[in-house]
């Protein structure tokens, strides 16, 4: 494929260039785009190294990686973090009803609602088969949950052409709750900011109720 090209001249002597160098150019011109495809290549696998195939959030490794640097930011400049743990409702039913093609499509959906609702300086990570983490810097927690309730809402409006409600059960916390007094090192505070928003989104997902049937055969609601 093109990569670039340059030009070589003898401006100065305004001599021919012998063949002898044209053949030298020839192979440093066959270095250099052979180190130019080796940079692309690193950066195609530093790309799919951090990024999640079927959605195109961050995986897990990397989402995790962010959280930890976003620790550190908010404890040095004293700002908030929040963070939410969000699980699919119903992708097992999905899958059972409409086949695994449509249990990938909603978990696109719903990765493509997080991003869309998000700030640039958000990040949405798949760190499971059908729960993200959502990352808000410099983001209180109200704000957090009004950007989820958006996200439902909106899953809600885009799926009335589906056989099912897509729908998020998701859980907050924040890293104000977490006390300096308590001398976590990273990897706990993370652990336990990541066990505080699940436990809360398990909480959500109960308060809702079971999963139940829609009124039609081929509808699910969640």
């Amino acid at each position: 494929r093109f990569i670039g090209e340059f030009s070589v001249d003898n401006l100065i002597g305004r001599e021919p260039i012998s063949p002898e160098k044209i053949d030298a150019i020839v192979i440093y011109a066959r270095i250099v785009a052979h180190l130019v495809s080796l940079k692309r290549a690193e950066a195609e696998l530093r790309l799919l190294a951090s990024v999640d195939a079927l959605t195109g959030a961050v995986n897990r490794r990397t989402a995790l990686i962010i959280l930890e640097k976003h620790i550190g930011q908010s404890r040095r400049n004293h700002g908030p973090l929040t963070l939410c743990v969000a699980d699919l409702d119903g992708l097992k039913l999905v899958n059972d009803a409409f086949g695994h093609s449509a249990g990938d499509d909603y978990i696109k959906r719903v990765s493509s609602a997080l991003i869309g609702a998000v700030r640039a300086s958000d990040t949405v990570g798949r760190i499971g088969g059908d729960e993200f983490l959502v990352l808000f810097p410099d983001c209180k927690p109200d704000a957090a949950r009004s950007i989820m309730d958006k996200v439902n809402l909106d899953l809600g409006k885009a799926g009335k052409e589906l056989h099912y409600v897509p729908h998020l059960s998701w859980g907050i916390s924040s890293l104000g709750e977490l006390t300096e007094a308590e001398g976590l090192d990273a990897r706990r505070r993370i652990d336990i900011l990541l066990e505080l928003a699940d436990k809360r989104m398990y909480e959500h997902k109960r308060a809702r109720g079971a999963v139940r049937p829609a009124a039609g055969e081929a509808e699910l609601a969640f």
